[in-house]
């Protein structure tokens, strides 16, 4: 028998990068993205007061090795390779986030994603792949947090769709 854990750490020594993507086009989010060096490129996208619009935030950080390290251990604890997107139809302006983990060259490893909300009863929830989907997702969200704590936002502007993401991804190049 293999075990799993054992085989998510193996796996987790090819990934170059943990991306969250969790904005929803009419309340926002977040998307991080966290490579195996410690570097975090974060963007927070919020509705302005009073407007129509939302407005993003953009940070790049470097984690502590603490942090890197409860990221990584999130994503062996919750056996992540081993975890299957949710399929089911989406409530309307329900958010999906994704988790995915790429080589360095871009090419996925894994991805999940789950809707926002978790249709299980809580006896259910705790031994779920939602529950462990949720473990990783609360140490890459948490990230959102340390960004705005630690870092001066490196661009901030009207947010105009996912182009922004990719082109923040571009301008602030990816390190290994």
């Amino acid at each position: 028998m293999i075990d799993e854990k054992h085989e998510t750490s193996r796996t987790l020594t090819e990934v170059t990068y943990i991306e969250l993507l969790d904005v929803q086009g009419l309340f926002g989010g977040r998307n991080v993205c966290v490579s195996r060096n410690g570097t975090a490129w974060v963007q927070t996208v919020r509705p302005r007061e009073g407007k129509r619009r939302l407005f993003e935030k953009q940070y790049v950080l470097i984690l502590s090795g603490e942090e890197l390290q409860n990221i990584r251990q999130a994503v062996v604890e919750s056996d992540f390779f081993s975890l299957k997107s949710e399929e089911r139809f989406g409530v309307p302006d329900e958010a999906r986030p994704e988790i995915v983990v790429t080589k360095s060259d871009g090419t996925p490893l894994h991805s999940v994603a789950v809707w926002e909300k978790c249709m299980l009863p809580p006896d259910a929830y705790q031994n779920s792949d939602r529950h462990k989907f949720d473990k990783v997702y609360t140490q890459l969200r948490r990230l959102e947090v340390v960004a705005a704590e630690r870092a001066a936002p490196v661009h901030k502007a009207t947010y105009k769709g996912p182009d922004s993401w990719r082109s923040f991804k571009k301008k602030h190049p990816k390190t290994d």
